[in-house]
């Protein structure tokens, strides 16, 4: 009988994400071993107060708590958050920029991981196939940047999952996350790459919501005991496929991070329940012991074919992109532009840029692109209402800069210089046509030239067509 380790690695699934995804699933340690992240309380008698930082010891071994304390001494707290700034109307959680940057320099060592966990329908420990397992599989993002229609629901850290439900080592069906709830479906629904046999998972783009299958998804918010329609979640599946590196938790050996109860990051809501918050680790979730009970709250959500993005024109200009679009007599017209730029063995560049109520007009990018490389692009767009779009199937591709050569440098010196040939030229020609009268030092002017009568009468006939109105 298969072990519940191999089952994991067997049934791992491969994530599709969105062509404009900027955030992919790393180790912890993409927020662990940054420099600027701090452990801080939020509780309203201490709102703000540092705990730790890299200068006090903080690292991922810092969470591991003692008796309900850290390291250091200081008691843990339910409202503890590891992240930045908690406060302030320049926080850096609301900085979507600097999370893509960061993103972006991220090390390769903490690139693409995922998390396993084997358990039973009620939570018990389990070892093998002999009987119900479900496999869980658990995705850490350093920012949730979902951009519905609006600055909603962003928050930094971002803890997403799917599982499958296994019967004698069988696959029966599958449960993906999504927001703060579910959709279930039969293990014949999921799709299955044909390349690496294992099931497929659409990332939703920037939220990093699970689905079943590519287009364009409703999503809710938990309101009481029920749910009320949000915005729209785009997954069209045609950007990076990954299979992440798998590390398995085991309930009995989990690491002191795994059972911290704070929170991955600094954001605090500011528009409860919409808006969202840094979450609590895997083992805070109420699945990670109750799979059965999650699967049993799973719901449905419309579901639609992501429209064409319309037409927006660009080309190199450096540091970035230079784009023109026109979005006259659109019926749903775009407030938002987001824009890819993709380079082999780079993270991607993404911008958001917002046209508001602009119809038509050209925009510089601000995101460097390196000049020596080769681009693919995709642009899309989000209506007022929320509504985004999908970038064309095939990518604009921009070539590497050409070197700019020294007589490329003189071109314009050799322009001018030839204009002003032109006009010194066109000058002297309109000096040479113009009739001249032959003058005698008196003034008084001179005898008409002797030609014979021939000659008198083609010059007489040239004149008068010469002085003919045209």
């Amino acid at each position: 009988m298969a072990s519940v380790d191999d089952l994991l690695r067997e049934y791992q699934p491969v994530v599709r994400f969105d062509s404009h995804e900027a955030f992919f699933a790393h180790d912890v340690r993409a927020m662990a071993d940054n420099a600027y992240f701090l452990l801080t309380r939020a509780d309203q008698a201490s709102a703000g107060s540092m705990i730790a930082d890299r200068s006090g010891g903080l690292d991922l071994e810092f969470l591991a708590e003692t008796d309900g304390k850290y390291p250091n001494g200081a008691v843990f707290v339910a409202g503890d958050h590891f992240g930045l700034s908690l406060s302030g109307p320049e926080q850096f959680a609301d900085r979507i920029g600097d999370y893509r940057q960061m993103e972006r320099e991220l090390e390769p060592r903490w690139r693409n991981f995922v998390y396993g966990h084997g358990v039973g329908p009620q939570g018990e420990r389990v070892t093998n196939a002999d009987g119900e397992v479900w496999l869980q599989y658990w995705f850490f993002y350093i920012y949730n940047d979902a951009q519905f229609g609006g600055r909603v629901d962003l928050h930094e850290g971002d803890w997403e999952m799917v599982q499958f439900r296994l019967e004698s080592g069988i696959p029966k069906a599958a449960v993906y996350a999504q927001h703060a709830y579910a959709e279930q479906q039969p293990w014949s629904a999921v799709d299955q790459d044909s390349s690496l046999h294992c099931p497929v998972v659409y990332s939703g783009r920037g939220s990093h919501a699970s689905y079943f299958e590519a287009g364009l998804h409703r999503t809710f918010v938990k309101f009481n005991d029920g749910f009320l329609p949000l915005w729209w979640d785009a997954a069209d599946g045609r950007g990076p496929e990954i299979r992440q590196q798998l590390v398995i938790l085991d309930d009995d050996q989990l690491p002191g991070w795994a059972r911290w109860a704070g929170h991955w990051g600094g954001t605090m809501p500011h528009l409860p329940p919409i808006d969202g918050e840094s979450p609590q680790g895997p083992k805070q979730h109420g699945q990670w012991g109750h799979p059965a009970a999650f699967a049993a709250a799973s719901i449905s959500h419309e579901k639609q074919g992501l429209r064409d993005a319309p037409v927006v024109a660009l080309r190199r200009s450096p540091p970035g992109l230079k784009l023109r679009f026109d979005f006259t007599g659109l019926p749903d017209p775009p407030d938002r532009l987001v824009i890819t730029a993709s380079a082999e063995g780079d993270a991607p560049v993404t911008e958001t840029i917002v046209v508001d109520t602009l119809a038509r007009g050209r925009i510089a990018t601000r995101g460097p692109l390196d000049a020596g490389k080769a681009y693919t692009v995709d642009v899309s767009t989000i209506s007022a209402s929320g509504v985004p779009t999908s970038p064309a199937e095939k990518p604009v591709y921009l070539g590497p800069e050409r070197a700019v050569s020294p007589g490329r440098l003189l071109e314009p010196l050799f322009a001018a210089w030839g204009a002003l040939w032109l006009w010194i030229g066109a000058r002297l020609a309109r000096r040479v046509a113009r009739p001249r009268s032959i003058v005698e030092p008196s003034g008084s002017p001179a005898a008409p030239l002797q030609t014979d009568a021939g000659a008198a009468s083609e010059a007489e006939e040239s004149s008068q067509t010469s002085s003919a109105p045209r």
